[in-house]
């Protein structure tokens, strides 16, 4: 209806042309850019609330960000994160949480932020071989995450002494 409404119109059909012709895009295309780069600017803010532990304030601006901007691996990673932040106990919103970091995940597999909160999360479930593998994931997407390569050393520490423990039993 609306690309009807601006080539029927020669005025809006001269602005479109002119603007094509210049190397831009529709003017639907100029809004939705304008609204993922206010999305990303938003983003910032979210990290700063996060930075300083304002969880609600985090959320809120993050859940307006999703109505925009469903794609971003980042939000999604963010949006668990945060809720796991502030929900540390039994309260927390498992499914929400964990639909989240799924969601950054099947975005984009090798998101290492994604990968090291689901490993987090699995680990606080007790869900251990999960969490492990979760965290060898984020060793081999960067060998320099000391949180992953720490749970995956003590994990192979603790199998070791198992192992110990088997052969002189």
């Amino acid at each position: 209806n609306e690309a009807h409404k601006v080539l029927g119109d020669e005025e809006q059909r001269a602005a479109y042309l002119r603007t094509v012709r210049e190397g831009g895009g529709t003017p639907a295309a100029e809004r939705m850019m304008a609204q993922i780069l206010d999305s990303a600017i938003a983003y910032e803010r979210v990290l700063v609330f996060a930075r300083k532990h304002h969880y609600d304030e985090a959320l809120d601006l993050l859940y307006k960000i999703l109505t925009i901007t469903k794609d971003e691996p980042d939000y999604h990673a963010m949006l668990g994160w945060l809720l796991m932040q502030k929900h540390p106990g039994s309260d927390a919103p498992l499914q929400k949480i964990t639909e989240s970091l799924d969601r950054a995940i099947e975005l984009h597999p090798d998101h290492e932020k994604a990968q090291l909160y689901k490993a987090h999360l699995l680990k606080r479930l007790g869900r251990h071989p999960e969490a492990l593998r979760h965290y060898k994931r984020v060793v081999s997407i960067n060998p320099n995450n000391l949180d992953a390569a720490r749970e995956v050393r003590v994990a192979n520490m603790r199998e070791e002494s198992k192992d110990k423990i088997t052969v002189k039993g």
